[in-house]
């Protein structure tokens, strides 16, 4: 019975070992996080432009792009 177990042991380990090296490795290179953070301020730019245009010197434009840099800087650039 302790030959079985040492055996079953034994392959579980192995099957775990293979198992934790062959997972693909998922990192962030910080030029990706760069270009999101680029890629977020530019369209909040645009969508600011576009808003000014549609409505003039609003505060409501002001408000939203203010939200809207928060938000990029909250999920792309201070990561």
């Amino acid at each position: 019975m302790k030959r079985i177990l040492s055996s079953v042991s034994a392959a579980l380990a192995f099957f775990a070992v293979v198992f934790a090296l062959t997972l693909p490795t998922r990192t962030a290179r910080a030029a990706d996080i760069n270009e999101r953070c680029n890629d977020c301020l530019l369209r909040t730019q645009r969508q600011y432009e576009q808003c000014q245009a549609q409505f003039g010197f609003d505060n409501r434009c002001d408000d939203q792009f203010n939200r809207d840099i928060v938000n990029c800087h909250r999920q792309f650039c201070e990561q």
